[in-house]
């Protein structure tokens, strides 16, 4: 136990049993120790990074007293994942107006991310197509040369 003499405001430590006596003849007062202020969760939604000509999905990220992190989902479900955990507190969760934040951004990036048609034509624009007859057929550098001419000396 943590004590406190009531004249001099010296503080000491004393075994519990000691201290209980010490307590109950009224010289002494324990000392409590303060709780320690919750930890504020910072939260943030920030677009995704750009790759080449790729955007990633957006972002949801925290800061706790030194803990940093985000989630980031490619199914818009980042805000219902993502979770601070604080030792002594419990678990944090998304707030509502960063959640309604990131499904405006991850709405926007889907629309631009939406998968196009496969081009229909295969072989170039200015390649008439012939039927029965391979496109490469004639070319150098194919693989699959058709006409190969093999000299025995």
């Amino acid at each position: 136990m943590f004590l406190r003499n009531k004249d001099t405001k010296e503080e000491f430590h004393a075994p519990s049993g000691i201290g209980k006596a010490l307590i109950a003849t009224g010289t002494v007062e324990e000392v409590l120790p303060e709780p320690k202020p919750a930890v504020e969760v910072k939260w943030h939604v920030q677009r995704g990074r750009y790759i080449s000509d790729y955007e990633a999905p957006p972002l949801i990220c925290w800061s706790a007293d030194g803990n940093k992190g985000y989630c980031e989902s490619t199914k818009g479900t980042a805000h219902l994942n993502a979770k601070v955990f604080i030792p002594g507190q419990k678990p944090v969760t998304c707030p509502s107006h960063i959640a309604e934040e990131y499904l405006r951004l991850f709405a926007e990036w889907s629309a631009k991310s939406k998968r196009r048609k496969p081009a229909t034509e295969t072989v170039s624009a200015h390649t008439p197509k012939v039927n029965g007859v391979s496109p490469y057929q004639g070319a150098t550098t194919s693989p699959w040369r058709q006409d190969l001419e093999l000299r025995n000396k």
